[in-house]
């Protein structure tokens, strides 16, 4: 994308605290050394939660070197649902791009970090110390995570030194959030316990400040009756009342730094392995702090905000709040305009019009040809081969294109973004995916001005929404077979993995337990086989996710040609497959093993596969004690499979 470096930065949500710090660390960067910034909201990897929001990890699909130079991924929440060897596993999926870490130290890749545990020891010792509380609540997390891991051991070890008992301490796990705190703090009261805390202990900012909004319910003044703190120094501890007492991560500068040491490893200098910052103390009015100055100031770990204390505003100024309210408002009617069907035509001429006036310089929007239907949480997905640009607004180039422009198709897998309709300017672009619901409509890239960062999340669904409208509103008089026919398809693409064609989890359990109910209503014997691809963390970590799913497809062909044609086979995730087979036994099975492993070496001689294709299996004969529940039966097969896995080892 054009002849400066390009630097790509993977934040989880773009409307938080967090990673605006990061942005703006990284852009001063970008700015000093002259380098084009790409933000990626990606969301969380393996995300759980029933929102969809898995689907922002498809902004991934556009980390290559078609798109950016380098790379820098933020760390600190992606651990949450996902553990740290995958994880570390799936950074190096993207070798041989460029790539910084940010938040923990990862072997092979330089990684940015703040030391955190003098400071948070030296806040807690405070506290305990210096204000010398004694009935202490902990608002930790709901997570394993190393940082929260980390974060609890310290707190206890401080405990242990000043002789807190385990039983004066309250320990709550929220989930990061006000709302979270609030539930948790709730639900305790509900209970006929006091609520006579000298102190709470807050793992972030966030939940700290729903503690105090909690004390103060209760009757509480803070901090002459309860002392509260926080940890990650956000914009509104300064200014919340009061002022909160937290722990300043750096985020700005780590920001800095990672990107500075990401231009120098894309131009070939040497960099640093790991580089860590100190994070400081700040302590405000929620902890008294201008009654302790004599007892911390000698504290290399801590200092006091007095512009704070001195009750001088940090907040925004009256002109900008308004500023920021009318931008948002702006957006927001936006979206409630577009509360209806539209044809595609209406909506690239609204769009068009709304961004100019919005005062954005920069929109791209493509399309792919048809939606895209994802199914849980995914680490890769799998760009189409066609897309469309819907509209394209560059105030700095003059280019437009709209309704009365011609179709402009290209492949997003070559590019991102065709060359002639590139930004052209100094401030970032961020790149957001655009779907609703289980399925994707394409991508869309904004320039980041001075407008607030909600702005360009409410765009980003305001955007989804429209292509939804688009897609209601095609073809309402359509022959009704062809409405069965498109449906027939969509319970197709529903129930079929996208990359081996066999059936999905979805399959699995919508088709495979009535397979099962028709072989117990014929009384039919059979077997329930769990196979597993093996070693495809390393042929990922080695020769890189193209080869893992060489092997995944591979896998997939062997299996299913091994079977009969009225067995059930079906991927049910990266490396893991069921196969349903009635009237199989135990001793056919093990022909059908050896055959299978006499078509994984087959394979990988006539490929001159660098890696050895291998697949493991357990079984299990049904009726299992009678039973024939699915879910039982794959249980059972999974033992019998890590007993052959650990026998391979």
């Amino acid at each position: 994308m054009g002849n400066k470096i390009r630097i790509g930065l993977l934040v989880d949500y773009l409307v938080s605290e967090y990673s605006e710090f990061l942005i703006d660390g990284v852009k001063a960067c970008c700015d000093k050394v002259g380098a084009d910034l790409y933000i990626f909201q990606m969301g969380v990897l393996q995300d759980r939660s029933q929102n969809f929001n898995y689907q922002y990890v498809a902004s991934t699909a556009f980390l290559s070197s078609n798109n950016i130079d380098g790379l820098i991924f933020c760390s600190t929440t992606q651990t949450h649902y996902m553990d740290f060897d995958s994880y570390v596993s799936y950074l190096n999926s993207y070798y041989p791009l460029p790539i910084v870490n940010i938040g923990c130290m990862i072997p092979g890749i330089p990684s940015v970090d703040v030391n955190y545990e003098e400071a948070f020891r030296a806040l807690v010792e405070h506290v305990v110390r210096d204000i010398g509380v004694k009935k202490i609540g902990l608002m930790s997390v709901d997570s394993k995570s190393e940082e929260v891991v980390l974060r609890e051991k310290i707190f206890w070890q401080v405990m242990k030194e000043y002789g807190i008992p385990f039983n004066a301490v309250t320990v709550w796990k929220a989930k990061f959030s006000y709302t979270t705190a609030i539930y948790e703090l709730t639900n305790y009261a509900k209970s006929d316990v006091p609520f006579d805390f000298d102190a709470i202990i807050s793992l972030n900012d966030d939940m700290a400040i729903a503690c105090i909004d909690f004390a103060k319910q209760k009757g509480l003044s803070v901090p002459d009756q309860i002392v509260i703190t926080g940890f990650d120094n956000l914009r509104k501890a300064s200014f919340s009342e009061p002022s909160l007492s937290t722990v300043n991560q750096m985020i700005f500068q780590q920001g800095y730094i990672a990107a500075r040491t990401l231009y120098d490893k894309i131009t070939g200098k040497d960099v640093p392995t790991y580089q860590t910052i100190d994070a400081k103390a700040i302590l405000r009015s929620s902890t008294g702090a201008a009654d302790y100055f004599n007892k911390v100031r000698n504290n290399n770990f801590i200092e006091i905000d007095r512009v704070a204390l001195a009750d001088i505003s940090n907040s925004f100024s009256a002109s900008e709040w308004y500023h920021k309210r009318t931008q948002v408002y702006s957006v927001s009617k936006l979206y409630m305009e577009m509360q209806a069907d539209i044809t595609e035509e209406e909506m690239i001429n609204h769009l068009t019009y709304n961004i100019k006036s919005l005062g954005i310089p920069y929109l791209f929007v493509a399309a792919y040809n048809e939606p895209v239907e994802t199914d849980g949480p995914f680490d890769y997905f799998h760009l189409p081969h066609e897309a469309s640009v819907l509209c394209c607004y560059d105030e700095k180039q003059g280019v437009v294109i709209n309704t009365y422009s011609p179709k402009y198709y290209f492949d997003p897998n070559e590019v991102m973004v065709p060359q002639d309709l590139l930004p052209k300017s100094e401030n970032p672009v961020i790149v957001m995916t655009l779907f609703n619901g289980k399925l994707q409509y394409g991508y869309m890239l904004i320039e980041k001005t001075d407008f607030d960062i909600a702005v360009f999340d409410t765009l980003r669904n305001t955007v989804s929404l429209l292509l939804t409208s688009v897609q209601n509103f095609k073809n309402p008089d359509v022959d009704e077979n062809l409405i069965k026919e498109r449906y027939a398809m969509l319970d197709r693409i529903a129930h079929t993995d996208e990359l081996t064609g066999l059936m999905n989890r979805r399959g699995l359990y919508d088709f495979g337990q009535k397979a099962l109910e028709l072989a117990q209503s014929m009384q039919q014997k059979g077997l329930v086989i769990y196979g597993d691809l093996d070693g495809l963390k390393s042929i990922n970590d080695n020769f890189g996710h193209e080869s893992g799913d060489r092997a995944i497809i591979a896998a997939a062909s062997i299996l299913k040609s091994s079977f009969r044609s009225t067995d059930f086979v079906a991927r049910v995730s990266g490396d893991e497959f069921i196969i349903i087979s009635n009237g199989l036994s135990k001793e056919m099975f093990d022909g059908i093993k050896q055959k299978i492993q006499e078509r994984c070496i087959e394979w990988t001689t006539k490929t001159n596969s660098l890696f050895l294709l291998s697949i493991s299996m357990g079984s299990v004969e049904f009726p299992y004690e009678g039973n024939y529940d699915l879910n039982m039966l794959m249980s059972i097969a999974d033992t019998e499979l890590y007993e052959e896995k650990k026998s391979k080892k």
